[in-house]
């Protein structure tokens, strides 16, 4: 993802998308047309992935699905069957600032949200199901069974431990799991203890308001105002190397090199 715009409306303090695994970001509006092959008027209410979408242009293409991509047919016959847990991650907040790597499951109409120090257990069929979250620290998630599982498929997907891969020929190819031909998890996945210690991105956006603001009025040509906002935000997160570029940028742009 690229690093958010200045403007624009909020959704629970983030100006578009990047840092955290909000509904309006994740709950995207997927439209296919595909005369002869698709008929009108369908409507499909269960969660798809992104993962599905290059099986399912393949599967219309008339070509066989190659056994090492990841997701299902959404038209195929069978495509149905199974229950699906989509899955979600950004690092973009570990990336940029070094706070948490966050990893998203849903089940039904469950979802969990690794974020660091504490985990997200959010109902999508209540009203506002994410303004007010069920929040458990990360080290109380063991005292929920049904929790723990989901958090750990979720953690286990994103780090991209070596699972079986799919049966050749399968129509649910990997049903929402991840799998690495190349075995071994991913080099900058954090371990569970590691990620709890991080800040939650959940819990900066602040931070990230105050740089939207430094960017605002660096592009604006104030950039001694701009080196003030980023000097606010070092000040809430003195260790976040993105606020440590920006303001360095805007005071070599005010001639304080």
């Amino acid at each position: 993802t690229s690093s958010p715009p200045s403007s624009g409306s909020t959704a629970h303090g983030e100006a578009t998308h990047g840092y955290l695994l909000h509904e309006e970001t994740l709950h995207v509006p997927l439209l296919v047309r595909a005369p002869g092959l698709v008929a009108a008027g369908q409507r499909r209410s269960e969660p798809v992935s992104i993962a599905d979408l290059a099986p399912t242009l393949v599967s219309l293409a008339g070509q066989s699905i190659p056994p090492t991509m990841d997701g299902r047919p959404l038209f195929a016959a069978s495509s149905n069957a199974a229950a699906r847990a989509p899955y979600a991650e950004t690092l973009y907040g570990w990336e940029t600032a070094r706070w948490a790597q966050m990893f998203a499951l849903r089940r039904g109409s469950r979802k969990v949200v690794d974020a660091g120090p504490r985990v997200l257990d959010v109902d999508l069929g209540a009203a506002a199901p994410e303004d007010a979250p069920r929040t458990v620290p990360a080290d109380a998630v063991d005292g929920d069974p049904g929790l723990a599982e989901l958090v750990a498929t979720a953690r286990r997907v994103g780090s991209f431990a070596p699972l079986a891969p799919p049966a050749p020929g399968a129509d649910d190819l990997a049903g929402g799991s991840y799998w690495s031909p190349l075995g071994g998890p991913r080099a900058t996945a954090l371990t569970p203890e590691e990620n709890a210690g991080r800040p939650s991105p959940y819990d900066r956006m602040d931070v990230v308001q105050r740089l939207d603001r430094g960017r605002s009025l660096l592009a604006a040509g104030d950039a001694p105002g701009a080196a003030g906002a980023f000097a606010a935000a070092l000040d809430a997160d003195p260790a976040n190397p993105q606020a440590h570029q920006w303001r360095g940028r805007a005071l070599l742009d005010a001639g304080r090199a």
